[in-house]
C-alpha cells in the first residue's frame, strides 16, 4: 500500500507571475515541498483563528438587547403579545410569509 500522494504544481515560465513565483520559492532555505506544506499550514491556522474571532464576536450579542430587538420583530409581525421570559411551551402561530421575514431579518443580524 502506497502512503504517499503527489500533487504536481505546473509553472508556465513565459508568464511573469508563474516565474516570480517559482523563482522566490527556490530561493527559501526549505525543500519546495515543505515550503508547500507550511504555507498550507499557515492558510489553515489563520482560516481556524478567524472562525474563532467570528464565533466570539457573533455570540457577544447582548441578552438585553436581543430581546429588544425579537420584539420589535414580533411588533413589526403584528404579533403583539409575547413574554420572552415565560417558561411554558406555548407557542407562537405565525404565517409562512411572518416566517420568511423573520428568517430575513436573522440573517441581517451583524
Amino acid at each position: 500500500m502506497n502512503n504517499r500522494k503527489s500533487k504536481p504544481i505546473p509553472f508556465n515560465l513565459s508568464k511573469p507571475r508563474d516565474s516570480k513565483l517559482l523563482d522566490y520559492a527556490e530561493k527559501q532555505d526549505i525543500a519546495f515541498a515543505s515550503y508547500i506544506k507550511n504555507l498550507i499550514e499557515q492558510d489553515m491556522e489563520k482560516h481556524v483563528e478567524q472562525a474563532e474571532e467570528n464565533i466570539e464576536s457573533k455570540s457577544n450579542i447582548d441578552e438585553a438587547k436581543l430581546k429588544k430587538m425579537i420584539k420589535e420583530v414580533l411588533k413589526e409581525l403584528s404579533i403583539t403579545k409575547v413574554d420572552l421570559d415565560a417558561k411554558d411551551n406555548k407557542k407562537i402561530k405565525i404565517s409562512n410569509s411572518q416566517k420568511a421575514s423573520i428568517k430575513g431579518v436573522l440573517k441581517n443580524l451583524k
